[in-house]
């Protein structure tokens, strides 16, 4: 248990910031895995996808490189749609 009223209010931020994380991830992984069993990427999902990832990203939820890797895969799976007909 927090001895101090300054590590009660850690605890408490903590939580708050840890439930925040969690639901931003699982939104994360529920528009990728999305996008990955999708047949064809339109542009607007791929345009929605990015803007989740990149607030997902702002918000440190996931590290920028991350972010950048998994817009690029996105983007080259796009292409490979494309290309295919």
């Amino acid at each position: 248990m927090p001895n101090t009223s300054s590590t009660r209010k850690n605890v408490r931020v903590i939580a708050r910031k840890t439930s925040v994380k969690k639901l931003w991830l699982k939104k994360l992984k529920v528009a990728v895995s999305g996008a990955r069993k999708a047949k064809e990427i339109n542009a607007e999902m791929a345009s929605s996808l990015q803007k989740i990832i990149d607030k997902a990203a702002k918000q440190k939820v996931i590290d920028k490189n991350k972010a950048a890797r998994l817009k690029s895969r996105l983007l080259k799976a796009k292409s490979a749609h494309g290309k295919k007909r």
